[in-house]
């Protein structure tokens, strides 16, 4: 027999241990079940609540369910309790095949709980109907029509000690057409029952997030909707550069070939040739060309194949960056685990969308109270990974960028958009790709758009001239134009400039 290395040895004993290490958690768990101890705060609910059984001892349901669900995402359930996870994601249906949040499993548990004419009242997170992990749920939902009332608190913090955009929502098996629908902003001293309640029906509602308010609102969505292609089908919608390690490859211009870097808290000498004006959510404003002290450490080609640079190349040509970065190595080569301790450890933490950033594109910042979009014509600018999305119409001989660009900032786009986005605190919205790409687009014939293009010109030169310049004028002579194109009337007009 060949004995085995230094090398070989030390990798088997490694494996030895973590297989050691995970029969003692299997013995452990195997020890609490014997012992009981996971029954240890349960109850047998059939002696507490034999009003649940009927004179056969059958189940047939609870009248009332209430509670407050446990808000806790599938990513920190798998910290603690691995299998678990595999229980929830193979028995309940809410689960689904990717992320989830617990309080759903509530949800969809309560309902088998309860009979026929029960009610079933949660309070719990709104968010399930706006999120992708709320998918299955939504689908639960228009399959038996078992949702009744949903009481939205919108942005308005219900509890004290958690951040959380929260609804009283009423379930029960007594199927309607339809459920009950209320938003309020501020739920302190409101009488409810002189409050008018939107009815949803079921029938206008898909898998996809759920747009709820009162039905004049609705109406004008779905006329939007009308003839016209969602932001996704007609435009490219990306991310920006995701490091792993932003406060080394992002640092502030001082001045010419001098950065601050905040990872060692002091100015250092980098090549300007190598670096990036890079655009964050602060940057991004109305049809301005952005203003940014920040700066990217960009080590990848910037033509053709957008490959990471090589080393010796690096080294070679931008000597005082290639300094830079090796004072940080070991911080670089220990990111997600270790991933990056090879030859390689300067890259990126992701290099999606690298060859996206030099296109002449919209960008949008992600975190907004009303669309903030501007145009990078030349692709001079770099986007902050989620901070900024990219826009890119996929043919430009059908949509004109700058068209899309007036289309994006109209009254319209900023009414739809807020219909359909995931609120946040203070009035804010999260513009991320699945709150932006349904956004309806109509494509105008070519005399149309560059009407709007001739528009946008003009804002744009202003704005190039004084980034402060008053261009409310011009901008409203587009929204003039966008409401005839979506065939809107004056009554419907009002009610998108009044909204919120």
């Amino acid at each position: 027999l060949i004995p085995e290395t230094k090398a070989e040895k030390t990798k088997r004993e490694k494996k030895i241990a973590k297989l050691n290490n995970e029969i003692d958690k299997l013995k452990v768990e195997i020890e609490d079940i014997e012992r009981g101890k996971i029954y240890e705060n349960t109850l047998e609910w059939r002696f507490e609540f034999p009003e649940v059984l009927n004179d056969e001892g059958v189940f047939v349901g609870f009248d009332v369910v209430i509670g407050n669900p446990p808000y806790i995402a599938i990513q920190d359930l798998k910290k603690s309790n691995f299998l678990v996870c595999n229980y929830y994601s193979t028995n309940y249906q809410t689960a689904g095949k990717g992320n989830f949040d617990i309080y759903l499993l509530f949800v969809e548990k309560a309902l088998d709980l309860l009979n026929s004419s029960g009610l079933v009242d949660f309070i719990m997170p709104s968010l399930w109907i706006y999120n992708e992990y709320g998918k299955p749920l939504r689908s639960l939902i228009l399959k038996s029509k078992y949702l009744s009332r949903f009481l939205d608190f919108g942005s308005s913090q219900v509890f004290l000690d958690a951040t959380v955009y929260t609804a009283c929502q009423q379930f029960s098996k007594q199927k309607k057409d339809y459920f009950q629908y209320l938003k309020i902003e501020s739920y302190k001293f409101q009488f409810l029952q002189f409050k008018e309640w939107a009815k949803i029906l079921f029938s206008q509602l898909n898998e996809n997030n759920w747009s709820l308010g009162e039905e004049n609102i609705l109406k004008i969505k779905r006329k939007i909707e009308l003839n016209s292609k969602s932001l996704g089908e007609i435009a490219q919608i990306f991310v920006g550069i995701q490091t792993s390690a932003d406060n080394i490859y992002h640092l502030r211009k001082i001045s010419s070939g001098i950065y601050y870097s905040k990872i060692l808290d002091r100015e250092v000498e980098i090549e300007d040739s190598i670096m990036k004006p890079l655009i964050s959510g602060t940057e991004a404003k109305r049809y301005k060309v952005p203003n940014t002290d920040k700066y990217l450490l960009h080590v990848y080609q910037t033509i053709n194949d957008f490959t990471l640079l090589n080393l010796n190349i690096l080294k070679s040509n931008y000597p005082k960056a290639f300094e830079y970065l090796k004072t940080n190595e070991s911080i670089l080569r220990s990111r997600e685990n270790n991933k990056f301790d090879n030859d390689y450890w300067y890259q990126f933490g992701r290099n999606q969308n690298l060859d996206k950033q030099t296109l002449s594109k919209i960008g949008i910042a992600q975190t907004v109270s009303d669309l903030q979009c501007f145009l990078d014509e030349d692709g001079k600018f770099f986007l902050n990974n989620v901070r900024v999305n990219g826009i890119k119409p996929i043919n430009e001989n059908e949509v004109n960028i700058k068209y899309l660009l007036g289309i994006l900032n109209s009254k319209v786009a900023n009414f739809y958009f807020k219909l359909i986005g995931k609120p946040k605190d203070n009035g804010f919205f999260e513009a991320n790709k699945q709150f932006i790409s349904p956004i309806p687009i109509k494509i105008a014939n070519e005399e149309y758009q560059k009407n709007i293009e001739s528009l946008v010109d003009q804002i744009l030169n202003a704005k190039k001239s004084d980034p402060n310049a008053d261009t409310s004028a011009l901008e409203a002579e587009i929204d003039q134009m966008v409401y005839q194109l979506y065939n809107l009337t004056p009554e419907e007009i009002q009610i998108i400039e009044s909204y919120r």
